[in-house]
C-alpha cells in the first residue's frame, strides 16, 4: 500500500514534476558549461599530444596496400610511445582534473537535490492539508535548513559511495576470474543493495531536519531510531522501487531515445519524495491525505477513535 499510495499522490502532485525538471535542468546547463569551459583548457594539451597517434592510425589502412605496414607500425609505436611518456610526466595534472570532475559531480548533486529537500516540504503540506505552497516560496522561507541538510547529506553520500564503490570495485575483480556473468550480477545487486540502504536510514533523518526543524544530532539520532519490523520493510521496499526504476529508465531512454528522461527522471525523484513522505507519516502513526476524498488513518488512530466512540454515552 506504501507504494500505491506514494504513487497516488505523485500524480495529484504531478505539476511539481516540471518544476522539479525546470530546476534541475537550470542547474545542468551552468554546471555543464562551466566544466565544459575548464576541462576544455585542461584537456586541451593531452589532446594535442594525442593528435600523432591519431594521424598514424589513419595511416595504418593505406600502408596495408602500399608495403609500407612495417615502417607505420613503427611509426605508430613511437608516437604511443611518446603520448606514454607525456601522461607518465604528467600524472598530477591528470589527478588533478579527476578530483576537478569528482569535486563538480557532487557539487551538482549538493545543488540539484536542493529541489528533491523542496519538494519534501511541499509534499508533507500535501499530505497533511491538502495545500499547495509555492516552490519558490517555501525554497525562501526554508532555505537555511535545507542547505544545512544538503551538505549533510552530500558528505554523507560522498563517503557511502567511496566505500561501496572500493567494496564493489574488489568484488568484481573477486569474481571476474572465476564467473565473468556473476561478476555484474552481484556487483549491480551490492550497489541497488547499498542504494536501499541509505534512503532507508537518510529518509528519516530528512524528515526530522526539514519537517520537524531538529538540529543535527537529534535527527539522527530520532531518524535513525527504527523497529526492525519498519528497518526491514523500508528497505524491501526501495529495493523494489530501485530495481524497477532502474528497469523503467534503461527501457524509455531505448524505446524513446532518452526523450522519455525528460519526463521519467524528475518523475522518479518527486515518486521517491512522496514514498519517503508516507514513510514519515506511517512510522510516527499520523493520518495522511491522498486527494480531497480520501485520507489513511493508522490503525492505533482508529481503535482510539473507536474506544472514544464507545465511552460516548448516547
Amino acid at each position: 500500500m506504501r507504494l500505491i499510495n506514494a504513487f497516488k499522490i505523485a500524480v495529484n502532485n504531478y505539476v511539481l514534476v516540471f518544476k522539479n525538471l525546470l530546476y534541475k535542468a537550470i542547474v545542468l546547463a551552468l554546471f555543464a558549461t562551466v566544466l565544459g569551459l575548464i576541462l576544455k583548457v585542461r584537456f586541451k594539451p593531452l589532446i594535442e599530444q594525442f593528435q600523432p597517434v591519431l594521424a598514424e592510425v589513419k595511416k595504418i589502412l593505406p600502408a596495408l596496400t602500399d608495403g609500407t605496414l612495417t615502417e607505420q607500425a613503427s611509426a605508430l609505436k613511437t608516437a604511443l610511445l611518446g603520448f606514454v611518456e607525456y601522461l607518465s610526466g604528467n600524472v598530477g595534472s591528470l589527478v588533478t582534473t579527476v578530483f576537478i570532475v569528482v569535486l563538480f559531480f557532487y557539487l551538482y548533486r549538493f545543488v540539484s537535490t536542493v529541489s528533491d529537500a523542496v519538494l519534501t516540504i511541499l509534499i508533507y503540506d500535501y499530505m497533511s492539508s491538502l495545500s499547495h505552497m509555492g516552490y519558490l516560496t517555501t525554497l525562501a522561507e526554508n532555505f537555511k535548513k535545507i542547505i544545512v541538510y544538503q551538505l549533510i547529506e552530500t558528505l554523507v553520500s560522498l563517503i557511502w559511495d567511496f566505500f561501496i564503490g572500493a567494496v564493489g570495485y574488489f568484488l568484481f575483480l573477486g569474481l571476474m576470474k572465476a564467473e565473468p556473468v556473476l561478476s555484474v550480477f552481484f556487483t549491480g545487486t551490492l550497489f541497488v543493495l547499498a542504494f536501499s540502504v541509505k534512503q532507508t536510514c537518510m529518509s528519516q533523518v530528512r524528515a526530522q531536519m526539514l519537517i520537524v526543524g531538529e538540529k543535527t544530532v537529534a535527527s539522527f539520532r530520532n531518524g535513525f531510531r527504527l523497529t526492525r519490523k519498519n528497518f526491514l520493510r523500508m528497505m524491501s521496499t526501495y529495493f523494489t522501487t530501485s530495481v524497477v526504476f532502474l528497469y523503467l529508465g534503461v527501457t524509455v531512454s531505448l524505446f524513446t531515445l532518452g526523450i522519455g528522461d525528460i519526463i521519467f527522471l524528475p518523475f522518479s525523484s518527486l515518486f521517491l519524495v512522496c514514498l519517503k513522505q508516507v514513510d514519515y507519516f506511517v512510522n510516527n502513526k499520523k493520518k495522511y491525505f491522498i486527494d480531497y476524498d480520501t485520507i489513511v488513518v493508522p490503525k492505533e488512530l482508529r481503535e482510539n477513535d473507536e474506544q472514544l466512540l464507545s465511552d460516548v454515552e448516547i
